[in-house]
């Protein structure tokens, strides 16, 4: 479970890296490598020391946020500062080419230190029932925090938490979360002290447990030693990325006003779909748009973040024995994600006052729920499509951050993570590498966003006729089987099905023939290759029957018969849609149904609907079958019988039926010309003698036995 898990991951990552079209981003990004914040902050008297970064150009120092000071080496007197509470942080000035560091983490002078830590020692004393110990106490004093604003803090936490339970709607939230916010102060103290002593202390613990427990697991103690290494190793990483998540959410919080919360609290009191205010949904969406745009985080923040989450994947691969990844470009990562967010909030923005009134016009209305539900897929759609067209250089962007270079280092460095994890599932004799290299896994992502962006257009071109057609038949099933329908006439009953059913199959067919019809005899044969590769990934892993000679001899008969038959699978699968489509036969076909039934049902299941289908089909068939249609079948029965001829079909005797199709479709083609001059709309009875004779024919050909 664990493998299958970290597979999903790493799949989930690197599409996030490719795969995210006409404004650009309004974010400003540097790819440049950025410097190393400084670290391992100390202060002797009134020094404020740390550790030197390689190619710092100098170092900014930083009081409470305000810049106070420039040095070049690695150390800041501050004798001249007077306050009795000073907090530092430090940047490290990069050279030309690179990006300034993040703000390292904080250090704080406090006078009369040592006083300070015994009286937060006292303090913490109080909250007795908490994992609290005297580290956890100098800790706190360590990055500037006071014992009065500690109880300040907790008494604030513990009222937050015991008012809960009575928060009745959004507005209760928001105000126990304002107050409890007003005093939290210096979270990093906290942050920083729960990292180095509260955190170590529990993973030890639970070590110690897994050893004397009959139910420890020695992958999982090695992998809990080895993030206790990471931890110290890193733990200010972990510190500054902990703290940068818990600002960006406190941003949020700030710019979320009383007046907002009220909005969404009147909104969500709305029970009825006629109540509901369009204009006021509109402003609550537009606000809280406009403040996750205003609190994005910076591209260097979210650099942290990945050095970090990157830090803990290569644990958890370590900890499965699979070589980590080695390139990670977490600046372009950096950019990519924030420019995924910023296209995802233009995405709920999109979304404008002339949506919400025509979904509240739909919700009003008088339609079925089905009904309702089509035109709701129908409306969201259609702003799908206008998203895509108004955004498309915002899409490529996204996808021109990396170049094609590095995305095929990054897929291959996650592709033999793969390998490794699969290695010993299975003795495979095509790898995985070769089914999905990153040629062809490209390739078929261009070829499946192009057939995505088709099928969409030609869906809002129809109007969503599809989904509307769905919607009556299910409303059309659910009043006959209602109580309430008290004469049921199945013959009727089928009767409309089959109208609905086949009315729908023409909407799907010129959905499909959208796709079918732009693509190439190369990108079939991609897709087609593709989805053979993988059938034999699965039959060579055992998944889907034993894997053996009879297995092997099979899957070579197979790929011979689809390679030898491409262009003429490729042309009929083409002429069929194309035909299907272009000529509307199965609109004309039920057009000529509703005529011949009219609304006499007992002819659903007589012999004058089954010989007027029979003459519509041989009619259809000989405007379709054109002598390059009939070659392209001869030679795929042809290939076909060669297929059957592999000692794994000896005992299906299946060689025969080849030919025998190709002798029932040589009859077919002598008699379809005679059959399409019938007026299968009102056929006479020497029409359905001769129907008759035809069928008789036909079956006793097809029954010949080898």
């Amino acid at each position: 479970m664990k493998k299958v898990f970290l597979i999903f991951i790493m799949i989930l990552t690197f599409l996030g890296v490719v795969a995210c079209n006409n404004n650009q981003s309004e974010i400003d990004f540097s790819y440049d490598e950025q410097i190393e914040s400084p670290t391992k902050l100390a202060i002797d008297e009134k020094v404020l020391s740390w550790d030197a970064v390689a190619d710092a150009a100098s170092y900014d120092v930083y009081v409470d946020g305000e810049k106070v000071g420039n040095v070049k080496t690695n150390s800041y007197d501050f004798s001249d500062l007077t306050e009795s509470r000073i907090i530092f942080t430090v940047v490290t000035v990069a050279p030309r080419g690179m990006v300034n560091s993040q703000q390292s983490i904080s250090i704080a002078y406090v006078e009369n230190k040592e006083a300070e830590i015994a009286s937060m020692k006292l303090a913490v004393e109080l909250y007795n029932e908490m994992p609290f110990s005297d580290d956890f106490a100098e800790e706190l004093v360590n990055k500037g925090m006071l014992a009065s604003e500690f109880e300040d803090m907790m008494n604030a936490l513990l009222t937050f938490k015991g008012t809960v339970k009575n928060f009745n709607n959004v507005n209760d939230a928001y105000l126990g979360i304002e107050t409890m916010m007003d005093s939290v102060d210096n979270v990093e103290a906290l942050i920083s002290a729960l990292i180095k002593t509260v955190l170590p202390d529990l993973i030890a613990q639970e070590i110690a447990y897994l050893e004397q427990s009959v139910y420890g697991n020695s992958e999982e103690i090695a992998m809990l030693e080895e993030f206790l290494t990471i931890l110290e190793d890193s733990e200010e990483e972990v510190i500054k990325t902990i703290l940068i998540v818990f600002e960006y959410i406190v941003s949020i919080e700030e710019m979320v006003n009383q007046e907002l919360i009220t909005k969404i609290n009147n909104l969500s009191n709305t029970d009825e779909f006629e109540s509901l205010n369009v204009n006021e949904l509109v402003l609550i969406k537009d606000e809280i748009v406009d403040v996750l745009k205003e609190t994005m985080p910076s591209q260097s923040e979210v650099v942290l973040v990945v050095n970090t989450l990157n830090t803990l994947a290569s644990l958890l691969q370590t900890s499965q024995d699979i070589e980590a990844a080695s390139v990670v470009y977490p600046e372009k990562m950096a950019a990519t994600m924030l420019m995924t967010f910023e296209a995802s909030l233009r995405f709920v923005d999109n979304y404008d006052l002339a949506f919400f009134t025509e979904l509240k016009t739909i919700g009003t209305s008088t339609d079925s729920d089905y009904t309702k539900q089509a035109k709701i897929v129908n409306l969201s759609l259609n702003y799908v499509d206008q998203y895509f067209d108004e955004n498309e250089d915002l899409l490529d962007q996204i996808e021109g951050v990396y170049t094609d270079e590095e995305k095929e280092v990054m897929y291959n460095d996650y592709l033999n993570m793969v390998e490794e994890i699969l290695k010993d599932e299975a003795n495979l004799e095509i790898t995985i590498s070769t089914i999905f290299s990153f040629d062809k896994m490209m390739n078929l992502r261009i070829i499946f966003e192009d057939a995505f962006e088709e099928l969409l257009d030609a869906y809002v071109a129809s109007n969503g006729e599809i989904f509307l057609l769905i919607a009556e038949m299910r409303q059309y099933e659910l009043d006959f089987d209602s109580p309430d329908n008290h004469y049921k006439d199945y013959y009727e009953y089928d009767y409309n099905l089959k109208v609905y059913q086949f009315k729908i199959a023409n909407e799907l067919v010129t959905l499909l023939n959208s796709v079918i019809s732009e693509r190439s005899l190369a990108e079939f044969e991609e897709v087609r290759g593709f989805l053979v590769d993988a059938t034999k990934l699965v039959l060579e892993t055992g998944m889907a029957v034993e894997y053996n000679d009879d297995t092997e001899e099979l899957i070579v008969a197979v790929e011979a018969f689809l390679t030898n038959t491409t262009e003429e699978e490729y042309e009929l699968i083409q002429s069929v849609f194309k035909f299907l489509d272009e000529e509307d036969v199965l609109l004309d076909y039920i057009t000529a149904y509703q005529n011949v039934i009219g609304e006499d049902y007992d002819l659903v299941y007589s012999d004058d609907n089954y010989y007027f289908t029979m003459a519509f089909v041989y009619s259809v068939y000989d405007d379709y079958m054109t002598t390059t249609v009939r070659e392209n079948i001869d030679n795929i029965l042809d290939e076909l019988a060669v297929l059957f001829s592999v000692s794994v079909f000896d005992e299906f005797n299946l060689g025969i039926y080849p030919e025998l199709i190709e002798d029932g479709l040589d009859y077919i083609d002598s008699v379809s010309s005679e059959v399409a001059g019938f007026d299968y709309s009102n056929l006479t009875e020497a029409n359905l003698t001769r129907l008759h004779e035809i069928e008789d024919a036909l079956s006793d050909l097809m029954e010949q036995k080898p």
